[in-house]
C-alpha cells in the first residue's frame, strides 16, 4: 500500500476528467461532500438492462461495477461552479484485465484498488489490494504500487 499526496489537485481533477487510465477503472464507490452528501454504489444492476445490453456489455468486458467513464460526467456536474466541494472520497477497482497486466499473480489477489480522497486541504491516492487467501506475498503489492507510480509519472501527476 502507497499514498501518493498530489501537489496540483486542479491538474489531478482534470487527469481524472479525461485520462483513458482512470476511464477504464471500475467506480466502486464515490462520495461526494457538498452542502449534502452524494453516494454512488458503483454496482450494476444487471436486471435494469434486457438480455441484448447485458450481453453487449459483457461483450465490452463489463464486470461487476460501472467504468468511470460512464460514470464521470455526473460527476463533473455535480463539482463544478463556484464553490469547491468539501470533499470526495471515490474508490476504483482495476478491471482484472489490467490486473493481468500488472501481475501474473492475479490467482492469489481478489481485487487491486484505488483510493481517491479530496479534502479542501489536501488530495491524495492510496493504493491496495485484496488478497483471496493469507498470508499473502507483500511482492504483489509492491508490483501495484510500482505500477500506479509508473503511471502517475507518465502522466505527471504528483
Amino acid at each position: 500500500m502507497q499514498q501518493f499526496i498530489i501537489e496540483d489537485t486542479k491538474g489531478f481533477m482534470g487527469k481524472l476528467l479525461s485520462s483513458e487510465f482512470f476511464d477504464r477503472l471500475e467506480l466502486v464507490q464515490l462520495e461526494l461532500t457538498t452542502s449534502v452528501v452524494h453516494t454512488v454504489d458503483g454496482r450494476l444492476r444487471k436486471e435494469f438492462f434486457d438480455t441484448d445490453q447485458e450481453a453487449e456489455l459483457k461483450a465490452e468486458g463489463m464486470g461487476e461495477y460501472i467504468r468511470w467513464k460512464e460514470e464521470k460526467a455526473l460527476f463533473f456536474q455535480s463539482i463544478r461552479g463556484t464553490t469547491l466541494p468539501l470533499g470526495f472520497k471515490i474508490v476504483f477497482r482495476i478491471p482484472d484485465a489490467m490486473a493481468l497486466q500488472i501481475s501474473d499473480r492475479l490467482a492469489a489477489i481478489s481485487s487491486m484498488f484505488l483510493n481517491v480522497n479530496y479534502t479542501r486541504l489536501q488530495t491524495t491516492v492510496t493504493t491496495g489490494i485484496s488478497m483471496k487467501s493469507f498470508p499473502s506475498d507483500p511482492s504483489i503489492g509492491q508490483e501495484f504500487d510500482a505500477f500506479v507510480k509508473n503511471v502517475f509519472q507518465k502522466m505527471e501527476i504528483g
